[in-house]
């Protein structure tokens, strides 16, 4: 056995991910004084979602995959 992390995303993710992206680009541009502080802010934010990690056990024989506890 081998221990593995596995990842993987969903489309509804990622373009949650992409929508919060723009919605930071944006606040930038909008909003002059604090728009420079809340917009990157958002964009990093953005960077977290989408995804998702499983850390699991793999047989380097057969493949067969046991989540790790």
């Amino acid at each position: 056995m081998k221990r593995k992390t596995l990842s993987s995303g969903n489309a509804l993710g990622l373009c949650i991910a992409l929508l919060m992206l723009a919605a930071g680009i944006v606040v930038v541009f909008l909003l002059p004084v604090i728009g420079c502080f809340i917009g990157p802010v958002i964009c990093f934010l953005a960077l977290f979602i989408g995804g998702k990690r499983s850390k699991v056990w793999k047989c380097t024989t057969c493949g067969a995959v046991i989540a790790r506890g």
